[in-house]
This record gives structure tokens, sequence and C-alpha cells, in this order.
């Protein structure tokens, strides 16, 4: 299993992902939400196998990715920062 945890913020969203047992796939880079740069994204996800893509909620700033994720199939889980803490 692959974990992939994607921080957002209104410009850009911070991606990482380690596979089970702590080990580093990807170290965190951040990705310019621009049509381009998430298509680049998600063809890297494309080459992961079992991935579960864990985001924070912040406002409306996760939607766009969280619903090209889901419409691709990911499973992903939206979480509360505050409880993340």
């Amino acid at each position: 299993m692959i974990s992939v945890g994607i921080d957002i913020s209104k410009d850009k969203i911070t991606v990482c992902s380690l596979e089970q047992g702590s080990k580093i796939i990807w170290k965190p880079f951040d990705v310019y939400l621009n049509k381009s740069k998430v298509e680049e994204l998600l063809k890297k996800l494309e080459k992961l196998k079992e991935v579960k893509i864990t985001m924070e909620a912040t406002g409306k700033y996760h939607l766009p990715i969280l619903y090209e994720l889901k419409e691709r199939g990911y499973f992903v889980a939206v979480i509360n920062p505050l409880k993340m803490k």
C-alpha cells in the first residue's frame, strides 16, 4: 500500500508519498495549481499501485483536486486539519 499526503493551499499543493513501513517514495514537492502541473501529478500517480490519498479539508481550496482524483477512481480521505494535529 502506498500513502500519498496532500497539503493544500490557495495557489499550490504539497505532495509526498510513503510506502508501508515509512519508506519514502516521493519526498515533499510542490505542485502549482494550473492545468499542466496538475496533469503531471496525475501521470505520476498513475505509475503507483494501490494508492490511498489523504488531504486536509481547506474550505474550498481542496475541492478541485479532490473532484479530479475521485473522478479518476482514487481513494481519497479528507481530514479536518485540526484533528490531524
